[in-house]
């Protein structure tokens, strides 16, 4: 089984570095960066892709931009899993839930919006740890595995979480 795990594209980036003229393209060379994403999982084969973490730059974008990024989501041809993260989480102004997102989101398209195991293909499920806000107060992956169950034999479980691990510690028991 093979999938293509992504992050961070933050489409819509203001990039207030680049001058007016470059901009446009900064934004062009994202989306297409994308679309190498949809061939490239259609080249390889891959069974779907999982993109963790700050698909957008922020939840308060123009819809033009929403309407692009499906425009180039539509291209794929596997299940594109999106866990939101600290640039677009799942609080009152979610990108997510808003009806330039709701109302276009391909069906091939799937946020994940809780802990609760997804099946994006038949075998394999995905545990999500969504950002809810843009501070969590805790380690929102542990949150998120700390009541799993065994996983059904011969079935794959993928954790998806966002973001920097603070303290690496190989005795601390896990």
């Amino acid at each position: 089984m093979r999938f293509i795990a992504t992050g961070d594209w933050q489409l819509g980036m203001t990039a207030h570095y680049l001058s007016d003229e470059a901009r446009p393209r900064f934004h062009r060379a994202r989306l297409d960066a994308v679309a190498r994403i949809g061939a490239l999982a259609a080249e390889k084969k891959v069974e779907f892709v999982l993109v963790c973490g700050d698909v957008f730059e922020t939840n308060q974008l123009d819809r033009a931009i929403i309407a692009r990024t499906f425009e180039v989501l539509n291209a794929f041809t596997v299940p594109v899993v999106l866990l939101p993260g600290n640039h677009d989480p799942l609080d009152a102004a979610s990108i997510y839930d808003s009806p330039a997102f709701s109302s276009r989101v391909p069906d091939h398209v799937h946020v994940l919006r809780s802990s609760d195991p997804f099946t994006v293909v038949p075998g394999v499920e995905i545990i999500g740890a969504p950002w809810f806000s843009k501070h969590p107060q805790g380690d929102l992956v542990a949150e998120a595995t700390k009541d799993l169950t065994e996983v059904a034999a011969g079935d794959i479980r993928i954790i998806a979480g966002h973001g920097a691990v603070s303290v690496l510690d190989p005795d601390r028991e896990s």
